[in-house]
């Protein structure tokens, strides 16, 4: 898998953006963008990088499955969106409330039930 700043900077220009386009979209200085895309500082987090795709009209998905993955967190299924949803929850995971988690985990039982999944077939 590609780094984050690689990919990121392969989508910026992909799109014909410059660093000061991106830099103003996520709400950052262009030293700061250039210095992640040369894995010099670590990826951005979901939020922004959910403001960048918008910029560059990329998939999310991928952006933030390569962030997740030098963060350590691995994931891999078939469809892009699922692996941006799975590594965005593993990375919020340590930061989520007791609450916030129970309610997550209430919904994801409430997709399972609406699917007919049950554990056992995991």
């Amino acid at each position: 898998m590609a780094k984050f700043g690689e990919l990121l900077r392969s989508e910026r220009k992909r799109a014909k953006k410059t660093l000061g386009q991106v830099a103003d979209a996520v709400g950052c200085k262009i030293s700061y963008l250039s210095d992640v895309e040369l894995s010099r500082r670590n990826p951005f987090k979901t939020a922004q990088i959910l403001k960048i795709a918008e910029e560059l009209q990329c998939d999310p998905g991928k952006l933030i499955l390569a962030a997740a993955s030098e963060r350590g967190v691995t994931i891999s299924t078939k469809d892009p969106r699922l692996n941006g949803i799975a590594a965005s929850l593993a990375r919020s995971g340590e930061r989520l409330t007791p609450e916030q988690l129970a309610g997550i985990e209430k919904q994801v039982a409430q997709i399972e039930e609406i699917l007919g999944l049950s554990k056992k077939e995991e």
